[in-house]
């Protein structure tokens, strides 16, 4: 800010979303927004600005399930994004994550924003019956 940016959204690949996850509540004076790929802490609690959340279906090293539930605390602030690939997914589809957050930043920037959901249980988990 102090060089003249008035917006500040700050990211987190892997280890470094899982970081970010934990201390995104304690940034939101000084930060608009939140990008987390392939990574949230289990049991963090999200920050009431806008974030985005990329995570690959099969990410064995950062589970879907945790970013799942990161994201349903977030409430109206987020974009859920869920994509077939492992933890290397900004590497293996890394032209479509950058389109992702490169739109979804436009969003933040000119005053719109789109809502995404988790799904509440995996595409191929059996319907529960009560």
């Amino acid at each position: 800010r102090a060089r003249g940016a008035t917006r500040i959204f700050v990211a987190g690949l892997s280890n470094g979303a899982v970081g970010l996850s934990r201390i995104a509540p304690t940034l939101t004076r000084d930060v608009d927004g939140f990008v987390l790929v392939s990574g949230a802490a289990a049991g963090a609690h999200p920050a009431r600005r806008p974030t985005l959340i990329i995570q690959a279906r099969d990410d064995h090293m950062t589970p879907q399930r945790v970013a799942r539930a990161y994201a349903r605390g977030a409430g109206r602030h987020l974009r859920y994004v869920e994509l077939d690939g492992t933890h290397f997914v900004f590497a293996e589809r890394n032209d479509e994550i950058c389109a992702l957050i490169a739109g979804w930043l436009a969003e933040q920037l000119h005053g719109g924003s789109t809502t995404t959901a988790p799904p509440r249980r995996p595409r191929s988990a059996p319907p529960r019956r009560s």
